[in-house]
């Protein structure tokens, strides 16, 4: 009767080393993906995303992830053009440079292909 104790108890223990194993598997992986994504987009990386795709929290820790840096990288886009209009702004002292440079980068910030500014004499 102790064999098969010993034998039952070897068995359940076996078979809570491999059920552990498998979740701690389902676990490490996406942290590994979320970790090596938010990794990548630290270092300036504003194209990093993860990757994971799940029904599960680990999922939608992911999409939020991922949304918080569309959302950075959006805004982080927005301030260096606007910072570009500043300094196309603050740097010409003619009228003519001024426009110039203020229809280039609208027109690079704006992705238009064409422009144009029309100056009226008196």
């Amino acid at each position: 009767m102790t064999d098969s104790l010993v034998i039952l108890l070897g068995s359940i223990l076996l078979l809570t080393i491999g059920i552990i194993y498998l979740l701690s598997q389902r676990i490490r992986e996406p942290l590994q993906e979320l970790t090596s994504a938010a990794d990548r987009f630290r270092r300036g990386e504003l194209d990093a995303r993860s990757r994971y795709a799940s029904a599960n929290e680990f999922g939608a820790l992911s999409d939020s992830f991922n949304t918080l840096a569309d959302t950075v990288q959006t805004e982080m886009r927005s301030k260096e053009r606007i910072a570009r209009i500043a300094d196309a702004m603050l740097g010409n002292e003619t009228l003519m440079a001024f426009c110039e440079a203020m229809l280039r980068e609208l027109i690079a910030g704006t992705g238009s292909h064409i422009g144009a500014v029309y100056f009226l004499n008196k």
